[in-house]
């Protein structure tokens, strides 16, 4: 199995500090604010569950953990095997996380990232 599990979520929202407060209580923890992007998280391992980004309300798209380096690269080149039309994107920066990660863009025009740590 090359995908462990869902890592993240990330979704738009028009007003940052109501959705912050649903998600504390909710039970996710601060973790950082900035710019126009909230990031959460909750008591798992993962260093952040969910990005709430300034905007009209959409979902945005979400991060798979990966098992390993070769999974990543693998699922990278099957995607753009098959997606003439769609980039591969490395996002290693993306806000607070840790690791190596891709991002492709979905048909839905939504972001799929894959994320080893």
């Amino acid at each position: 199995m090359l995908i462990e599990d869902i890592e993240y979520v990330m979704f738009r929202h028009p007003d940052m500090a109501t959705v912050r407060d649903f998600m504390v209580d909710y039970g996710l923890l601060d973790l950082q604010q900035g710019g126009n992007a909230l990031y959460m998280r909750s008591y798992g391992d993962a260093p952040f569950s969910y990005v709430a980004m300034e905007g009209d309300a959409a979902f945005v798209g979400f991060g798979f953990r990966v098992t390993s380096r070769e999974a990543l690269d693998q699922l990278a080149a099957d995607h753009a095997a098959r997606s003439r039309n769609q980039n591969v994107h490395d996002v290693s920066n993306f806000a607070v996380s840790e690791g190596d990660n891709t991002e492709v863009s979905h048909p839905a025009n939504s972001m799929l990232h894959r994320v080893i740590r």
